[in-house]
């Protein structure tokens, strides 16, 4: 097996992806997978993202987000993709920095099948923080999307499953070196079942969480961060 190293620049910081296939003895591919890997310091902003969805009306997408606890924050940019990875700005709004605001944008005409969304925070000092993804079916179907909040957590995270979802469902936590910290299953889950990822002794720092529906064998993916 060949070995992977990267040596960042001391003044590094962000993502790096690493992607990987493999093969079997007779040279067909059977899998292929890709880990991003957080390099440099976690820079958290003054807020709490208490929620972030999206929804198809039409051929348009309705994206409402709840903030709380807002200090210095310049704008929220909606990002979108069709294919996960690559993400364009989709529309902005000035943030209001109080208490607690709730926000609303529309993304008109968007034409293609599904969309990946996020939120882009960023902080008057330029920081950058991101939500968790969001899928947006275009044509009428339901993805195995979940919410997760608040971003950042302290003490526990909530995992909010979708609102079609049934059966068994795989949880993981990963960290920054693929290990995974938490594998849990839950049986028999019922329509937008929440589910409470208590922190323990898990350290400060960005983990990648994965949910499967065993049944429909889809994987959700997205980003827990806990400060």
């Amino acid at each position: 097996m060949a070995g992977m190293r990267f040596d960042p620049a001391p003044t590094y910081n962000g993502n790096v992806i690493f992607n990987y296939s493999a093969y079997d003895n007779n040279g067909n591919l059977s899998n292929v997978a890709a880990y991003t890997i957080p390099v440099g310091t976690l820079s958290v902003l003054p807020i709490t993202l208490v929620n972030f969805t999206g929804n198809r009306a039409g051929n348009n997408i309705l994206v409402k987000w709840k903030a709380e606890n807002e200090s210095a924050i310049n704008r929220y940019e909606v990002e979108y993709s069709i294919n996960g990875t690559s993400y364009l700005k989709g529309g902005s709004m000035v943030a209001q920095n109080i208490s607690s605001s709730n926000y609303q944008l529309t993304l008109n005409n968007y034409t293609a099948t599904k969309y990946y969304l996020r939120l882009k925070i960023i902080g008057n000092d330029g920081k950058i923080n991101y939500s968790n993804v969001v899928v947006v079916l275009m044509n009428g179907g339901v993805d195995n999307k979940i919410l997760v909040y608040p971003v950042p957590a302290n003490q526990f995270v909530n995992v909010e499953l979708a609102a079609n979802a049934k059966g068994d469902y795989a949880l993981q936590l990963i960290d920054a070196t693929g290990r995974a910290i938490v594998n849990a299953t839950y049986k028999n889950v019922v329509n937008s079942q929440l589910i409470v990822l208590k922190r323990n002794n898990i350290a400060s720092g960005v983990y990648i969480l994965k949910v499967t529906g065993i049944d429909k064998n889809e994987t959700t993916v997205t980003k827990v961060v806990f400060e």
